[in-house]
Formats: structure tokens, sequence, C-alpha cells
């Protein structure tokens, strides 16, 4: 599970939800158990290997839903701005642009406020980024995406 968390991996999108996952398996896994033995002790390995298939499946259908539910146009636009972001981060040095250098510098396509903001709400919910303020509204890209990994 950790390395399909890693960016470029297939769960890479649903970080937020993929991390939560083995949780709610674990928690499957003791309501399993105590719903059809009772407060035994212990749980098989039989019971946490069903409780992880519907964690599984859990998580398939979120980024099933998160993909269908997201236009085309939507998507390239958010994968057009992180990519501009991680370049200007790479040649800064730092993690964050500001939200107004993104707007006046960023990819064309990005540069009314709203079609922006559209690409930075996805990116907030796939986890690829956040907007944080400071002095100034600062976009901060999610240090996986640029090679952090601490």
């Amino acid at each position: 599970m950790e390395q399909s968390l890693a960016a470029g991996q297939e769960l890479c999108d649903l970080r937020d939800v993929a991390s939560k996952s083995a949780d709610n398996a674990a928690r499957l896994a003791g309501l399993f158990e105590l719903f059809e033995h009772g407060l035994r002790g212990k749980i098989s390995a039989e019971t946490i290997a069903r409780a992880c298939r519907i964690a599984a499946w859990h998580l398939n259908e979120a980024r099933r839903w998160l993909l269908q539910n997201t236009k085309d146009d939507d998507l390239e636009a958010a994968r057009l701005l992180e990519d501009w972001l991680i370049r200007r981060c790479q040649q800064t040095g730092l993690s964050s642009v500001p939200k107004n250098y993104a707007l006046q510098h960023g990819p064309g396509l990005l540069r009314s406020a709203d079609k922006l903001n559209a690409a930075l709400q996805l990116l907030e919910n796939l986890s690829r980024a956040k907007l944080v303020l400071e002095k100034q509204v600062i976009i901060l890209l999610n240090p996986t995406l640029l090679g952090d990994t601490t």
C-alpha cells in the first residue's frame, strides 16, 4: 500500500483516502471478529484478509468516483498547474509559489482567477497542494512531489 502512495503511482491522487485504508481495514476486522465470535481477544488472519478486501474495494471506488466526477479538462488544467508549480519550485528552491505570481506568470490557460481557483481546488482535493495565508496567499506544493520523502 505504501508504495502505491508514492508520487506517480496508482494511488498518489488519493493519498488522504488511501492513508486511512489500513486503519479502516483494522477497524472492520475488529468488528467482524466481535460480531462473529464475541470478545475472545484474537483476530484471525482470515478475518483480516476479508477486511482488507473490503477496504481495497472502497479505495478503488473512491478512485473511480473521483476520476468519473472530474471532467477531463479540469484534470488537464490541474496537471498543467502542478507541472508548472513543480518546475517553478525547482527553479527557486522553494516549496511554494505566491498565488498572484501563478495567476500572472503561470500557464496561460489558467490566468483567470476562476480557472486557477478550480485547478487549485482539485489539487487540494488530491492532496497535491494547498493554499496557505501568510503575508499573501501562497500555493504550498506537497513536498513529496519535489522528491522530499520526509
